[in-house]
Parts: structure tokens; C-alpha cells; sequence
């Protein structure tokens, strides 16, 4: 999601990246309302309520479990 001013939004699954942009089937809706725009942030806010800050000396001290499935989860990032 993202929020411009106040008057416009989109909502969706397109990413920024070479992947979503060349080969993934993305779909992003844009709006221009401003009621609309105001219940996005709304929702935002309240969902970075229960966001937890990922500190990176934490995450370099996960698990080996951790770490197996993280890269377990990397060797599927090629998928066609």
C-alpha cells in the first residue's frame, strides 16, 4: 500500500523488483479518493501498531533451525 498527500493510494501485489516487473503476474490498484486514501492509512497505522522492529545483531544470532529454513525458502526464490 501506499498513500500520496492524502488524495492518492494504491493497494496490490506489484513490487519494485526485476521479478514481479518481468515475471510474476502483479495486479495494483490505483485510487484517487481521498476517503479512500484516509481508511488505507488508517488500516496501516493500525497494523504498525503490532509490527515488531527487526534488529540485525538479533537476526545474525538466529538459529540453525532458522537459518536452515531461511535458506531452504532462498532455493525456491527461482521458481517458474
Amino acid at each position: 500500500m501506499v498513500a500520496v498527500d492524502g488524495t492518492w493510494c494504491a493497494i496490490g501485489s506489484s513490487n519494485f523488483d526485476d521479478r514481479s516487473l518481468e515475471i510474476n503476474d502483479e495486479l495494483t490498484l490505483g485510487c484517487w479518493s481521498e476517503r479512500f486514501t484516509a481508511e488505507l492509512e488508517q488500516v496501516f497505522l493500525r497494523d504498525a501498531a503490532h509490527c515488531v522492529e527487526l534488529e540485525a545483531g538479533r537476526w545474525a544470532r538466529r538459529g540453525l533451525w532458522h537459518r536452515c529454513r531461511d535458506n531452504a525458502a532462498y532455493l525456491l526464490k527461482y521458481q517458474i
